[in-house]
């Protein structure tokens, strides 16, 4: 008999450790449920947990000079149908000749202004486009520039920030007509991003 006045075999003690067992298979139980879902999970979808090996190509870029549409162009050709994340924005008080750097709907232009020639009609002769949409997409798409009114500029004005964020998808290569490079980039939601459904 024990001290409590129970023997060893007594009813208090077998329901004590009936009660453990029971814990114990529960908690094996649960652990087993979430060893497995997060198997799963890094299986099919390592993003949701940040295991994707080969890390997405950044760009973040304030442009301000006619030779950053080399910068970026250089940027893409590097990464031939992948995805990548960009952050390009321009100044609402930038000014160039013949506004030669140009922010047009969802798309930005850097056009080619020879130094001593006139400003050209319309868009120009040539220089290179960059387009932030789907080439499939409906016009009433909404628009890929942010407005961000009270954002610096790098060059101390605080005319405000208009800028394009978020994932593409770059294509193979640009295009090329009429002395113009084009390149169309295809938006990547986050979601999809994070269910690698693109």
């Amino acid at each position: 008999m024990s001290e409590n006045g129970e023997s060893e075999g007594s009813p208090g003690r077998k329901g004590a450790s009936n009660y453990r067992k029971r814990f114990l298979v529960l908690a094996g139980s649960f652990i087993g449920v979430a060893a497995t879902a997060i198997g799963i999970i890094a299986a099919f979808f390592p993003d949701l947990l940040n295991m994707q090996k080969s890390a997405i190509s950044e760009l973040s870029l304030q442009v301000s000079r006619e030779s950053d549409a080399q910068t970026i162009s250089d940027f893409l050709e590097k990464n031939p149908n992948a995805l990548v994340k960009i952050d390009i924005s321009i100044c609402s008080s930038l000014e160039t000749r013949c506004s030669s750097i140009r922010q047009e709907e969802k798309s930005l232009v850097f056009a080619d202004v020879p130094d001593g020639e006139e400003c050209p009609d319309g868009n120009g002769d040539g220089g290179t486009i960059f387009n932030f949409y789907n080439s499939g997409e409906s016009a009433s798409a909404p628009n890929p520039w942010g407005w961000s009114k009270f954002e610096p500029c790098e060059t101390g004005a605080g005319e405000g920030v208009s800028r394009v964020a978020g994932y593409y998808i770059v294509p193979g290569g640009s295009g090329f007509g009429m002395g113009w490079v084009e390149w169309m980039l295809t938006p990547v939601s986050e979601k999809d991003v994070l269910l690698k459904n693109y």
